[in-house]
């Protein structure tokens, strides 16, 4: 039988959880059509790759990406796409980059999401999950993707970056957009609350909008308030809200900072046992590397992240806010910030 492709001679690992084993794997129409495991396979294809006892496998699948903009600088992603990741998922951390509306906000916002997502140096063309799914489709991407909208977005969209209390009001029109975005295709919330603007919600808008989950059966997916001396207290309301409205749990980046917690990875373990016995289904990922990444302005406390960048560094510039912003980090004068900067050097990062 003649075949697309035929990649042979390889070690492969199927994806079931068995041992890998040698074989090849033919391609039909774009689509695996074949797996063999005997060198004697008897198939015969247009074109032919001796895999020379390399491991062929299934893709890898990034879940906690920032690519949502450079996959239209570079449409192979290529340097997930050579270490065999195959499919990524964006709107991380609360930072959809949609639904926005407010066409006067939206330069400020790709300003917020530089540090993470880097620029675009375009304008975006579109305002809902669905616009931005389908310009992608026009980039023409190599790899699968798929994007969760963001709680951040859409209470920047409502409200800005102020650290205001949303009226019943405010929160619909938030719970509309998540469900508009769901609608469109997102495959469930994010959320990052270390990070402004969603660091000045409350439980309750957390919750009244991963109520808007529920119907969908989609996932929550939580940087948590903290990794650090909150850690507890953020894990509880996290898995709390997931009980409540029964939908999927995912902790992004999950792990302990700060010399108080050192030692304690089994008791947080333990709360994930936990959390499964009260029959909440949750997960969580973690990267295989000690270096970290963030924000800067993610340092500076929340009263100073509500601030446009302009503002921000006219606050740095003023002596008497300066010290105001080390006391804050040095004394640990706000109670619940994540406060990363006043961790002694060397005790973890984000």
């Amino acid at each position: 039988m003649s075949l697309e492709l035929l990649v042979e001679n390889a070690r492969i690992v199927d994806g079931t959880g068995s041992p890998w084993f040698r074989g090849a794997v033919g391609v039909t129409d774009g689509t695996i059509s074949h797996v063999r495991r005997a060198a004697d396979h008897g198939l015969d294809a247009e074109t032919r790759i001796d895999a020379g006892g390399s491991v062929v496998c299934p893709g890898f699948i990034d879940a906690h990406s920032h690519s949502d903009l450079e996959l239209f600088a570079d449409p192979t992603l290529a340097p997930k796409t050579r270490q065999g990741i195959t499919t990524e998922i964006l709107g991380q951390d609360g930072f959809s980059m949609a639904p926005l509306y407010d066409e006067s906000a939206i330069d400020g916002w790709r300003e917020r999401l530089s540090g993470l997502a880097g620029r675009l140096d375009r304008e975006w063309g579109w305002n809902s999950i669905g616009e931005y799914l389908d310009e992608i489709e026009r980039a023409g991407l190599a790899p699968n993707v798929a994007t969760l909208v963001g709680h951040g977005t859409v209470r920047y969209e409502v409200l800005g970056m102020e650290d205001v209390t949303p009226t019943d009001a405010d929160l619909e029109e938030m719970a509309g957009l998540v469900r508009e975005g769901l609608e469109d295709g997102a495959i469930g919330l994010s959320t990052g609350l270390v990070y402004a603007p969603q660091t000045y919600s409350d439980t309750e808008e957390v919750s009244r909008l991963v109520a808007e989950l529920e119907p969908y059966g989609q996932p929550f997916v939580a940087h948590v308030r903290s990794e650090g001396r909150w850690i507890w207290e953020a894990l509880d309301e996290f898995i709390d809200v997931g009980a409540e409205h029964g939908v999927p749990l995912h902790i992004s980046h999950f792990k302990l900072t700060g010399e108080e917690q050192q030692g304690k990875a089994e008791r947080l373990l333990a709360q994930v046992e936990i959390a499964r016995e009260r029959g909440v289904d949750l997960t969580a990922d973690q990267y295989p590397y000690t270096a970290g990444s963030s924000m800067l302005t993610s340092l500076l406390p929340p009263w100073v992240q509500s601030q446009d960048s302009t503002a921000i560094r006219e606050t740095l510039a003023d002596p008497e806010r300066r010290e105001e912003i080390r006391a804050d980090v040095e004394e640990w004068r706000i109670d619940g910030w994540e406060n990363v900067g006043g961790r002694p050097v060397g005790t973890g990062s984000r």
